[in-house]
């Protein structure tokens, strides 16, 4: 394990070495995926699951691992045995690194890390390593490999819905992850939770995002009317909740 500071809030990882590494056929160019196999055995944690068909059989949709250190801070796995169906996710396992106990970390707290996951091939006796990218951004907003988001939320409207409906918009905040002429494609809802009746009010929506359109949602969420009407459930002793989810991302190098 290897690691630099490059300013007090931010430390750069790397969780494995290169040393082992065969290149095999990468079919995942467009995902900035690489795969590789190799004989040495991961650094720093193993985790193995003896029944997994019982997680499978009992439809466990995330399995996590218990939580290691490496560079002085602490990460676990999360397992999704058949996919990660908030992403849509069916023919495939997923797999992610995750960053716990973040609430001990300085404002503005940013991890820059080099992984890769690993995964045993018990007929070839060898392990398939896995690696997206080079450097891996964990931050306040992010603590999954991923992208940061925030919401818009307008409660007198925005343009011309302006004091007759309540906007809500969801942003892309790290702009810089997606550079002049890349695209990424979007597939989320936007809700509002009904605080009487645990109801949600929602929309779904499909977008691009891209450097010049980096927020997309609704201006015409809810009517200002039923907003602010404590009766509906939606504005109650002046709070309000508010949810995304992000179901699918798809972000391909070049568009």
């Amino acid at each position: 394990m290897k690691g630099r500071k490059t300013r007090p809030q931010k430390r750069v990882i790397d969780l494995e070495s290169e040393e082992g590494l065969h290149p095999v056929a990468n079919n995942n160019h467009g995902l900035g995926i690489v795969r590789s196999f190799r004989d040495v055995p991961p650094a720093h944690y193993y985790l193995k699951i003896n029944s997994f068909s019982f997680l499978v059989n009992n439809e466990v949709e995330n399995y996590e691992s218990g939580v290691f250190e490496v560079g002085g801070y602490k990460w676990k796995l999360s397992l999704h045995p058949t996919g990660n169906k908030k992403r849509n996710v069916t023919d495939h396992i997923s797999l992610y690194l995750g960053l716990e106990d973040t609430k001990t970390l300085p404002p503005g707290w940013e991890v820059n890390v080099s992984f890769k996951l690993f995964a045993f091939d018990h007929i070839r006796d060898r392990y398939l390593t896995i690696q997206e990218g080079e450097i891996q951004r964990f931050h306040l907003m992010k603590t999954q490999r991923g992208h940061k988001w925030n919401l818009l939320f307008y409660t007198n409207g925005c343009s011309t819905t302006r004091g007759k409906s309540v906007s809500l918009y969801l942003n892309l905040a790290d702009c810089g992850s997606l550079p002049d002429g890349r695209k990424m494609y979007v597939e989320f809802k936007l809700r509002m939770k009904n605080q009487a009746n645990g109801d949600w009010h929602e929309f779904a929506g499909k977008r691009w995002y891209c450097a010049s359109s980096l927020g997309w949602g609704f201006s015409k969420f809810m009517a200002l009317s039923d907003f602010s009407n404590s009766s509906k459930g939606f504005l109650m002793n002046d709070a309000v909740v508010i949810e995304a989810q992000i179901t699918q991302i798809f972000a391909p190098q070049d568009i």
